[in-house]
């Protein structure tokens, strides 16, 4: 799905057999709305906002999510929930310190590649890897 709003999301919803799916070019605000995406999903994509993907980097993972988080506002669970599952992060704007905080609830645990950029007000982040 190309250029998708969150009311083609909402139409998503009701497949319950959904196991991929790839989402480019969606409008920002959809990340701070609450869905419910099936939860069989095993292999995503998602572009939300105006986060660019490398695609080269993406073809090595089966659960992407690339995101454009300009505001501090808390995210949707529907995509807190893809986030603590994704093994590539890409967030980019000042709302990404709401990504590492949902990411640090499960201590980065299925994140393989992740990448920041644009956010100021991050101040410090703790390597769980280095305990």
């Amino acid at each position: 799905v190309e250029h998708f709003s969150y009311s083609t999301l909402r139409e998503l919803e009701s497949l319950s057999r959904l196991t991929a799916l790839t989402l480019s070019k969606c409008s920002g605000d959809v990340i701070y709305n609450n869905l419910g995406l099936s939860s069989k999903l095993t292999r995503y994509a998602l572009t939300l906002g105006r986060a660019y993907r490398t695609t080269s980097t993406i073809d090595d993972y089966d659960k992407n999510i690339s995101l454009e988080v300009t505001e501090t506002t808390p995210l949707g669970d529907w995509i807190c929930h893809k986030l603590r599952k994704s093994e590539l992060v890409h967030s980019t704007g000042e709302g990404s310190k709401n990504v590492l905080t949902e990411l640090q609830l499960d201590e980065f645990q299925n994140v393989k590649y992740l990448l920041l950029d644009d956010c100021d007000s991050l101040t410090h982040y703790k390597d769980p890897l280095s305990e």
